[in-house]
């Protein structure tokens, strides 16, 4: 069952077992003073008798010298009125209540003491019954009777009255709290369909809840939520789809050398070839191992930076730039021109030196013989800009996105022949990570590529 139907059955119940308890009470309420207010009457009616009964008993024993058992029924007879007058052993000395009334009523009413009203059916009919001796004769009592059937009549229409006002209302109350609690527990629905949604795969599904009560953050919390475990799929998804490209360009950088390195190496394990060939063949053989070393190496240093916690200190821009020159020493066909910067900054020295040395080879990989790269740095505020540009062929746009991706590579038939890996770049990257900043690159196609990073300046320096 449904909270809403709970819930309606429940203050359907609640609300119906309070108006009905409180309606009958009033109902009660209200017979009970009718009630005691004929009670009064009668009461008050009785007592009335009582005196004439005992005036007109005192003038026939006064007269008469005392009284004899037909005097009650000539004194009663002479006043009138609803009442019988009993004598000793109860026996009857006046008779004017209907007979429908017995004698063990009448005595039952006598038993109840002077001044008690005591209620009693019969015939259909329901009477209040009230006895008081009579002071003026010796054992006899006046039983009067008032027919209050009227007052239980009116009773029964009431509660028939009231019972089906009380259905009534039961049956609105019940539409009432169908209407209210649809009206405020549509969010719980929207929280249920976007849950189904999200379950299903729809990751974009919201509740959109406003408002400021219990409801409404509960569907903001559960939007924030779900943006939250969309951006963890998305970021799983992601790393998924990079490690299985990962895997897929590693193999094939290691398939493609090692089964033309297997071929050359049969060929001269086999059988004697030409010179010629056999130079092509130990040359392709160097070549591809130097490579696959630089490879092995490159994903040494990237699984080092994964585990590895750098911790920069102050160094000396200078100390740096020597390092990078002395590694790039061998490259002679470009220029390598650095700021003459005199600045310290937070950082490893070994680490963006090998920065700077990657930046600057791809830099040269990708520039005409005879070209320049220029290593610039720009302070600003507390920051200094260290960039790498070139006059290069430039990346495409498309491209720049996944540069810094392991494996990946803009021009994979330039680059293997430049022994390149596609490592160098995410190297960059971890690197510039590991001191909190990242790369950032410009590039226009035919025009040149400028990648920059960002490293605090600190206020002394030493040759770290």
């Amino acid at each position: 069952m449904k909270l809403r139907w709970k819930l309606t059955c429940c203050l359907t119940a609640l609300l119906g077992a309070l108006f009905l308890l409180g309606g009958y009470q009033m109902v009660t309420a209200n017979f009970n003073e009718a009630l005691d207010t004929a009670a009064a009457d009668a009461c008050r009616n009785h007592n009335q008798q009582l005196t004439a009964l005992n005036d007109a008993l005192l003038e026939l024993r006064y007269a008469a010298g005392g009284l004899q058992a037909s005097d009650y029924g000539e004194a009663a007879r002479k006043l009138g009125g609803a009442f019988s007058v009993l004598g000793k052993g109860y026996a009857t000395l006046h008779a004017g209540l209907p007979e429908a009334l017995e004698k063990r009523m009448l005595a039952d009413a006598i038993g109840a003491g002077p001044g008690s009203a005591i209620y009693r059916e019969a015939a259909g009919r329901t009477y209040l019954l009230t006895a008081t001796a009579l002071y003026a004769g010796e054992d006899a009592y006046l039983v009067s009777a008032a027919d209050c059937t009227s007052l239980f009549t009116a009773r029964s229409a009431w509660l028939r009255r009231f019972w089906a006002l009380g259905g009534a209302a039961l049956a609105a109350i019940a539409l009432l709290c169908t209407g209210l609690l649809w009206y405020f527990l549509r969010p719980l629905d929207k929280l249920a369909l976007a849950g189904k949604a999200i379950a299903a795969g729809d990751y974009h599904a919201r509740t959109g809840l406003a408002g400021e009560d219990e409801l409404g953050t509960v569907g903001r919390s559960f939007d924030q939520m779900a943006a939250a475990v969309e951006q963890n799929v998305a970021a799983l998804e992601l790393s998924v789809r990079q490690r299985d490209d990962f895997v897929a360009a590693f193999t094939h950088e290691l398939k493609t050398p090692m089964t033309a390195m297997l071929g050359y190496s049969d060929l001269l394990r086999s059988r004697e070839v030409p010179a010629a060939a056999r130079q092509k063949a130990l040359d392709y053989l160097y070549h591809e191992t130097r490579r696959l070393s630089a490879l092995s190496g490159k994903l040494l240093a990237l699984l080092r930076l994964n585990g590895e916690t750098v911790q920069p200190g102050p160094t000396a821009l200078q100390a740096i730039f020597s390092d990078a020159r002395q590694a790039l020493a061998s490259w002679e066909t470009v220029t390598f021109r650095f700021d003459p910067l005199t600045a310290a900054v937070r950082a490893d020295r070994t680490l963006i030196a090998d920065l700077l040395v990657n930046l600057c080879q791809n830099a040269a990989k990708a520039s005409a013989a005879g070209g320049v790269v220029r290593v610039t740095a720009a302070p600003t505020g507390g920051r200094l800009r260290l960039s790498v540009r070139d006059e290069g062929w430039g990346i495409p746009a498309a491209e720049l996105p996944r540069v810094t991706e392991p494996f990946y590579m803009v021009d994979k038939s330039r680059a293997r022949a430049q022994n390149g890996s596609g490592l160098g770049l995410a190297l960059c990257q971890k690197i510039a990570g590991a001191h909190g900043t990242s790369l950032e690159f410009e590039s226009a196609e035919g025009v040149g590529t400028t990648v920059s990073f960002w490293l605090e300046v600190c206020d002394d320096a030493q040759d770290r």
